[in-house]
This record gives C-alpha cells, structure tokens and sequence, in this order.
C-alpha cells in the first residue's frame, strides 16, 4: 500500500482544497491555526520544539490508519 501526503501551504489550506486532496487519498499537513479543522496534521512549534496535532477522522477520511504509538505522541488528537 502508498500513502501520499502534501505540506499544504496557507494560502492554499482551504476547506474544499483540504476536503478535494482527503477524497484523494492524500494525508495533508499544515501549519495555520485552524489547519486540523479540516486539516490531517497540524504542525504546532512549542518553544524550540515541534509537536503536531492530528485529526483522525480526516487521515480516516484519506484512508490513512495512525499508529496508536502516533496518536500518542500528538498534542492533541480530534
């Protein structure tokens, strides 16, 4: 099996481009904000640290299963 996965950019993050590249199969990661809403995985900076946010049902939706090992890991999961 593949996964695909896109560093979506913000300019480029909105909610029917998130939904489009999901029903493709395409795990998106992202920076903004808001990006987990509809976003795959959100990358947060923490001090010096970068840590992620995941949102299940969208990687779900991209036909990706996460670890249990991953999902521990996020800060936080939806």
């Amino acid at each position: 099996s593949s996964c695909n996965m896109a560093f979506v950019s913000p300019r480029r993050a909105s909610a029917g481009a998130l939904d489009a590249l999901a029903d493709q199969g395409v795990l998106t990661i992202g920076e903004t904000s808001d990006f987990a809403d509809k976003g795959a995985v959100r990358l947060i900076t923490i001090g010096r640290q970068t840590r992620f946010e995941i949102n299940n049902s969208v990687a779900k939706q991209a036909g990706v299963a996460l670890s249990a090992q991953l999902l521990h890991l996020a800060v936080k999961v939806r």
